[in-house]
Order: structure tokens, then C-alpha cells, then sequence
């Protein structure tokens, strides 16, 4: 693009108090249209009909303001950055749009959804089983844990990773597990084993999406069958679908 067009006269700016243009300033603003490229133009009136918009919202329409200052950017071609600069835009909240967030919201989600028969808790805190525990313990959060309500009685643990890599280089070079992840379920798992003979007997499954590998891995641990799973979230939303819904069939 050209160098920036200048100032568009008072009452053409999008800027609401300015008053109607003069005549000598609408001919000259006519020239400068004439003068500019066409995107320019379009830049320079969509930048003009946000700021109007902008300057409308009220305090509670935080929503709208951060989809006008996205469109802002766009129009005007600028990068977004946390550093300081000339122009400030609406901060976007990091910990909602988390990817590994979104990834366990979904998955709640969908078996709140498709699972009638079961009771989907998700973030729900589960306690050690310690007599006056320290004040430094760790609390235990599964991300999701499933209860059937009719039937044999069953409980699934299942801990979604949304990471990179599914499987971390070992020693010698070779691909192995993410051992903090098995110990994390492992915990989850081994101390609530008295809770109930569903939870003496409970799965727990820690799931992926796929990014190198395919897994599908079944261990029997002191009773428990401890699964890790991955699903393609590129395929078609038939087979995503599906695919979850084998995990608790």
C-alpha cells in the first residue's frame, strides 16, 4: 500500500460531534478519494465505520469490542503484540482460549451430551486418603470422571493431554509414554479404591489428540485397566464422533 491518506475531514471520520464537512473540505476530500488506491479507500472508510461502532459499545459489550478491534487489525494490517505501541486494542483473555482447555471442555461436553445412562463429572476434586492431610498436598482434579446410574456399576477416569507429542524419546533414543502422565492417573485411580467397588475396578484412560501417532494402548495395573488413546480431530465430525463414543462402550 501507499503512503496514508490524510485526515478525512470533521463528520467523515466516523467520529460523532465534529459537525458537517465545508464545502471547500469536501472538495478536497473528494480529491484525495480520487487520488488513493480503491483498498486504501475501503481501508480508510471500514477504519472510519469502526471507530463510530467502538465509540457506541458500552461498558458490557465486551464481546463486540474485542470482534471489532479483531476486524480493526485486519483492516488496517496490523500485527497484535503485547509490547507497548501506538495504538491499544481489547486484551484477549489467554486462559479461555487455552487450547488443552478447549480441548477438556469439549470432551466433557460431548458425553454430557450422548451419555443419558451416565453421570459426567468434570473438574471434580477428588480427596487423598489421608488422615489430617499437610497443607502442602496437591489437590487431585481428573478432568473428567463417567458414573454409570444403571447397570453394573462402572466409573472411567479419563485425562485428556492435549500436547504436541504423545510419546516422549527415552534414553536410548527410543519412544515411550509420558511417565508423569501414567503416574498422574495411576494416583487417580489407586486412591479412591476404597470408595466403592466401582472405583476398585475403575478405567482410566488418558486421551490425545492424534499428532504423530495412532495409539490405542490397554494395560492391566493392580486391577485397573489403564488406557491411552488418541483421536483425529481433523476427520470428519461422523468419525470423531464415533471415535469417542468407543472409548466408553
Amino acid at each position: 500500500m501507499s503512503d496514508a491518506m490524510p485526515p478525512m475531514p470533521p463528520g467523515m471520520d466516523g467520529m460523532p460531534g465534529a459537525g458537517q464537512p465545508s464545502e471547500e473540505e469536501m472538495r478536497q476530500a473528494l480529491g484525495q478519494m480520487r487520488a488513493a488506491p480503491v483498498e486504501q479507500l475501503v481501508a480508510e472508510i471500514l477504519s472510519a465505520t469502526l471507530n463510530q461502532a467502538q465509540v457506541k459499545l458500552g461498558r458490557n459489550d465486551g464481546d463486540y469490542q474485542l470482534m471489532l478491534s479483531i476486524c480493526e487489525l485486519l483492516v488496517r494490517h496490523m500485527m497484535p503484540t503485547e509490547l507497548a505501541g501506538t495504538s491499544a486494542a481489547t486484551v484477549l483473555d489467554h486462559g479461555r482460549l487455552r487450547l488443552h482447555d478447549i480441548f477438556e471442555r469439549f470432551v466433557a461436553a460431548f458425553y454430557r451430551h450422548h451419555l443419558a445412562e451416565w453421570e459426567v463429572a468434570a473438574q471434580h476434586w477428588i480427596r487423598w486418603p489421608v488422615i489430617d492431610p499437610p497443607e502442602f498436598l496437591p489437590i487431585m482434579v481428573p478432568d473428567v470422571v463417567l458414573t454409570s446410574l444403571h447397570g453394573p456399576s462402572r466409573k472411567i477416569v479419563l485425562d485428556t493431554k492435549f500436547t504436541a507429542k504423545s510419546l516422549l524419546s527415552g534414553r536410548a533414543d527410543n519412544l515411550k509414554l509420558d511417565s508423569s502422565h501414567l503416574y498422574q492417573l495411576y494416583a487417580y485411580l489407586r486412591t479412591q479404591e476404597e470408595e466403592s467397588a466401582a472405583h476398585a475396578e475403575a478405567t482410566g484412560i488418558l486421551l490425545y489428540p492424534r499428532a504423530e501417532h495412532d495409539l490405542s494402548i490397554s494395560l492391566q495395573v493392580q486391577g485397573h485397566e489403564i488406557r491411552v488413546e488418541t483421536i483425529d480431530l481433523k476427520r470428519p465430525w461422523q468419525d470423531i464422533e464415533t471415535r469417542l463414543m468407543s472409548l466408553v462402550a
